[in-house]
Formats: C-alpha cells, structure tokens, sequence
C-alpha cells in the first residue's frame, strides 16, 4: 500500500500543482437581478507555492477559491489545473472551511476516511490512511473519539487530515483559523507551514487578516471591493527548496515581516475605499 502522505519527492521537485484563472469573471443572478463577483481574474500560482488571498468582506476571494474547487463556474474565462480544465471537483483539490464540518455520528478516524472510503478503498486501506494523516496533523491519539470531543483546534487538524488524506496537489483553504483564539490560531498557522513543507502542496488560502498573510505566505494577492479584482500581487518570500522547513524560522515581528504587514494593511484600506 502507498503511504498516504509521503514527503516531498525528489530534491528539486515538488508534489504541488500549477493553477492558473486565465479571464476569469463570476455573476451571480440573471437580468436586473446580476450581481458580479469577479472582476476579469488573471492569476498564476506556481507549483508548492502558498498564496494568500486577502481583501474586505464580499470581495470574492471565496468565490475564487470555490472555482477553483469547482463548486462554481466561472461565468467567462476559465480556471486550470496543471493546464487541466476544472469541470468539477476532484481528489487531485482539498478543501478545508472556516468550520470543520466532521460528521458527529463519525469517528474522527472515519471522518479522515470517508474519501478513500467513496473511492472504493478497502477498511484496512483507508484506516491505515487516515491513522497517518492524523499522525502528520498531530492527533495521533485522536480516531477513535468523536468530533465532539475535540477541542476546536483539534476538529480543525481533522478538517485538515481529511483535506489531504488524498495527498491533493492542491489545498484549498477558506478562513480556517478565523473562528478560533489567538493561541491556537498562531500555533495552527505554524503547524499548516510544517505540513505545506512536508507535503510540497500548492495553498491557496483565504483570510481578512493581513497579520496572517505577511506570516504565511509566499505571495498576497489583495483583492478590491466588489466586484473583485486583484489589486495588488506582492511577494513576500521564496518558495523554499524541496524538503526544506522554514517554519522555525520565521519571526512574525521580525522587519521583514513588520514591513510587509504594512504593505498589506495600505493595500487592502485602499482597495476597500
């Protein structure tokens, strides 16, 4: 049996995907009843990299990340997956939601498994699958309770073991540490840096707060009110090299952070104006 999730391949490459929105605009409603979304959407996210979305409420960063996921098409243009159209939902895309959603008649082992298990996976298979899941999430000790049992940190670290118990190239991630304090907030920030490290996985990832965006990612795009539109697309650092872990030593007031926290909170009050 294939480990679910084995590290990264070979130095030089990486497990993650290329994702591309080439003209990509979203209307909602028909008639005088249309509302837009999106704005024309022309974003390239290389492979491994973890590009934050942020932005004002309703500016469609959710909208983006759900066509993406393939919950919505888009009303022009099209989204791509390693040059793939995306048609739909697929293995090769994770998602995680601001709320958990585990299933509370569920274990939290059978909540990890339930896509090997619609796949057609074998009980010995998909068990197997999600104990090493948990164990890379950090719950080791955790499948055989139930969802309610769980702190709100650890429900979110099952959310995130059931996202990428199919290793998918890409995982989509929409506020999920909005709902949670502080603490828990910073440390699930630091252990997501960890798995993005070990698994090579493209990230998009969502939030409102700037703080988080200059910590964990690689690029910001920062989108402007509604109806959509990226604004601003600001590096923040580089990809770092296969199998390599920066997480450690990342410094969340360090200058280089500070600065670019700056960047961002002009940005995202110029573009809510």
């Amino acid at each position: 049996m294939t480990t679910a999730l084995a590290p990264r391949p070979d130095a030089g490459t990486t497990h993650g995907a290329r994702v591309r929105l080439e003209g990509v605009t979203r209307t909602f409603g028909r008639g005088r009843d249309a509302r837009p979304a999106l704005a024309v959407l022309d974003v390239d996210v290389a492979p491994g990299e973890l590009v934050v979305l942020v932005g004002p409420s309703g500016c469609g960063k959710s909208t983006a990340l759900n066509l993406v996921a393939g919950f919505l098409e888009p009303t022009r243009g099209r989204v791509l997956v390693d040059d793939v159209p995306v048609r739909g939902p697929g293995v090769d895309r994770g998602v995680v939601f601001q709320q958990p959603r585990l299933f509370p008649w569920l274990t939290v082992r059978d909540n990890v498994a339930l896509g090997p298990r619609l796949a057609g996976a074998g009980r010995r298979e998909r068990t197997e699958l999600a104990q090493a899941t948990l164990e890379l999430v950090g719950l080791p000790d955790a499948g055989d309770r139930r969802p309610w049992e769980l702190s709100g940190g650890m429900q979110q670290r099952a959310a995130i073991a059931r996202a990428l118990v199919g290793r998918p190239r890409v995982l989509l991630m929409d506020e999920p540490f909005a709902a949670l304090d502080a603490l828990t907030r910073e440390r699930l920030q630091e252990e997501l840096l960890h798995l993005w490290a070990t698994t090579g996985t493209t990230v998009l990832f969502v939030t409102h707060s700037v703080d988080e965006a200059a910590f964990l990612g690689t690029r910001a795009l920062v989108f402007s009110a509604s109806p959509g539109r990226v604004v601003v697309d600001h590096r923040l650092r580089d990809v770092p090299a296969p199998g390599a872990d920066d997480a450690r030593d990342r410094d969340r007031d360090d200058p280089a952070t500070a600065a670019h926290r700056e960047v961002l909170r002009t940005a995202v009050r110029g573009s809510a104006a």
